[in-house]
């Protein structure tokens, strides 16, 4: 990176980079996968929002999407949750990401 002076201000060059890895492998390459790429964790079902798009906004429709999965609302068994991150780290690499939602 270089800087340059136009009228007393100094600007900053650089490069513009892709905000993705550039070294990506195709899928197709390399399935069957060791280690999932992403793993989703939901650790509760309590959602207070509405979204219009989600199936959390029917819970309070007695005909709504949400009763007719059966699932219930309420937090994940902590059992669960520590059997969850054990198996997590049985895969033999690390997954790139883990993300938690609600």
């Amino acid at each position: 990176m270089r800087n340059f002076n136009v009228l007393g201000e100094v600007f900053m060059t650089g490069k513009i980079k892709p905000s993705y890895d550039t070294n990506r492998k195709r899928l197709a390459d390399i399935i069957p996968l060791s280690t999932p790429f992403t793993i989703f964790i939901e650790p509760t079902r309590y959602c207070n929002f509405k979204c219009f798009y989600c199936l959390h906004s029917t819970k309070d429709y007695k005909d709504g999407e949400w009763s007719k999965t059966g699932y219930e609302i309420k937090h994940m068994d902590e059992k669960l949750y520590d059997k969850i991150l054990e198996n997590i780290c049985k895969f033999p690499n690390k997954p790139k990401r883990i993300v938690f939602q609600d």
